[in-house]
């Protein structure tokens, strides 16, 4: 992602201060609130967008016509694809020069990488949100240390020595991470789940008693609600996920409840059935995004590619902003029976994960992999208290908990286990072509 001029940084630094008030009292709007104003915002998204952005000449209500939020769903669907099918500039407003904005890329998960470009207000508007984040799960004040574990720098170290932030590369071996931790021990970490079941695996005693960070933010990955509570106890902290990505940002992340609130302020999230049609409350779907700040490169009901399902909250945080449930990842990683049905990635995660925790330190890694609907394939790194008749009981104490007697699951022992397109550690991945 560009990184940010010191200009950029006192911008940002200004808007934090002036932006706090507003920033932390929008979660506890009344719903009415909160929804009037995403209106606004999606009404003069759409009227910019359809009068100067060439992508959306011609697909486009006017927006006199979007009179509630029920109305939204007269525009077209949004598809990855179809940004890929137009030259950059076409996704572009014209009032932006290239050179002044934000470029960031999708991490192409899909097997298709996509540069995303922000206006500099929007960005801002971002990165405080992403402050916001951190502070729903602990006191996040200016001083704490932040490390940021991840494929490449963030755009800042610091607001001028506020919330600073050391960053660590993904590539550096786990060994030379820790020695890095233990000289610089975080408030905060964030990081990837896979990385940080590697970093706890080889953790020591007396490495446990020294990076005791008050929280770990992990995301970008699948990781279970299990998984999370089970490392958190590990390393005495608040481990906590949250649900973003490049196009719309910041979605949706967890609070102390663990409840997943979305980011009404940001992105307006719908909820659609395969046929584009919006579903009830609870009811899981594909979720459709639209970013309620981007002017340079404005996205309008976006098809995220996840699945899960919205419903209002009532979470003892007392956060009005709705409450994303059930997030089920792409259906691309579901499961397809021999019968048809289909098992979710969530769900497969969990099961997953259930049956290692009974064997602490037997498996540095896992990836359960699917080539067929009736043969899967179980691939493990082994750890320090791996044993030979392991080969034969994992395999079998996940069967019997899958309770599928169609499916076969082969056990494969390797070194590395397999990643993503995009490189990143995928427990569940599916290969089977779904209708």
């Amino acid at each position: 992602m560009t990184r940010l001029e010191s200009t950029d940084i006192a911008r940002l630094l200004v808007r934090l201060v002036a932006g706090i008030p507003g920033l932390f009292r929008r979660p506890y709007w009344s719903v009415e609130k909160i929804q009037k104003y995403q209106l606004d915002l999606m009404k003069q998204r759409l009227a910019e967008a359809r009068a100067q952005v060439p992508l959306y000449a011609g697909r486009l209500p006017e927006a006199e016509s979007i009179q509630s939020l029920a109305d939204w769903s007269k525009l077209p669907l949004l598809t990855k694809q179809d940004l890929l099918a137009r030259p950059f500039q076409d996704r572009l407003h014209p009032n932006y020069a290239v050179d002044d904005l934000i470029v960031s890329k999708s991490s192409g998960s899909t097997g298709q990488a996509l540069d995303v470009y922000y206006d500099r207000a929007s960005f801002y508007y971002f990165v405080l949100a992403g402050f916001r984040l951190y502070m729903m799960a602990f006191s996040y004040w200016p001083w704490r240390r932040q490390t940021y574990i991840y494929t490449s720098p963030y755009p800042f170290d610091s607001l001028f020595g506020l919330f600073p932030m050391r960053f660590i590369s993904t590539l550096t071996p786990i060994e030379e991470t820790l020695a890095k931790l233990r000289q610089h021990p975080p408030d905060l970490l964030v990081c990837y789940p896979s990385h940080l079941r590697a970093l706890v695996d080889q953790m020591k005693p007396a490495d446990f008693a020294r990076i005791r960070p008050s929280a770990v933010n992990v995301n970008s990955e699948m990781s279970s609600a299990v998984e999370r509570a089970n490392l958190g106890a590990k390393l005495s902290s608040f481990v906590f996920d949250d649900y973003s990505s490049e196009e719309l940002t910041r979605i949706a992340s967890q609070c102390r409840g663990l409840q997943y609130h979305l980011f009404e302020d940001v992105n307006y999230i719908e909820i659609v059935d395969d046929k584009g049609q919006p579903v009830p409350d609870g009811t899981v779907g594909n979720i459709v995004g639209t970013n309620l700040h981007n002017r340079a490169m404005p996205l309008l009901r976006y098809m995220q590619g996840d699945r899960g399902a919205v419903r209002e909250s009532n979470c003892s945080c007392g956060r009005r902003f709705r409450v994303l449930e059930k997030l089920e990842g792409r259906r691309n990683d579901s499961f397809l029976l021999p019968d048809g049905r289909l098992l979710s990635s969530g769900f497969l995660l969990d099961l997953t994960y259930e049956i290692f925790l009974s064997y602490e330190q037997a498996v540095r890694a896992f990836c359960l992999l699917q080539d067929k609907p009736d043969v899967w394939t179980l691939e493990l790194v082994p750890g320090s208290h791996w044993t030979s008749e392991l080969e034969r009981k994992i395999p079998a104490d996940l069967a019997a908990k899958l309770n599928e007697p169609s499916v076969r699951i082969e056990l494969r022992i390797v070194s590395q286990v397999t990643r993503t397109a995009s490189g990143k550690a995928n427990p569940i991945i599916s290969r089977v072509k779904k209708a």
